[in-house]
């Protein structure tokens, strides 16, 4: 049989149309990725750490590591040496384990 269910959501907006929680803003570079590194720059810190993960387009992860932020804006290089050429998804979160951004990143050669 089927069953009635009912969902309810709590939806907050702030007047001035911000975001509560200020984002970083995330520039990934080269992309494709060419050379031998891949660079993320992060623009507006909303935390003094960022942690990322690399993972295949299966889903598979291949690289992490962190990322301190130390002056603004903070720019730190991924070293793709051993990456193969395909496409890869990029997550960034921050020291709270929040998602700050996920990224596509394309391997050629």
């Amino acid at each position: 049989g089927f069953r009635n269910t009912k969902a309810s959501f709590n939806v907050v907006f702030n007047s001035d149309s911000t975001a509560q929680n200020p984002v970083a803003d995330v520039t990934v570079f080269p992309n494709p990725v060419t050379a031998s590194a891949l660079n993320i720059k992060i623009t507006n810190p909303s935390g003094s750490s960022y942690e990322y993960a690399l993972f295949d387009a299966v889903g598979k992860l291949l690289l992490t590591g962190k990322i301190p932020v130390t002056q603004f804006p903070q720019t730190f290089s991924i070293d793709m040496k051993r990456v193969a050429c395909g496409v890869y998804f990029l997550k960034l979160v921050d020291e709270n384990g929040n998602k700050v951004a996920t990224k596509k990143i394309v391997r050629q050669n």
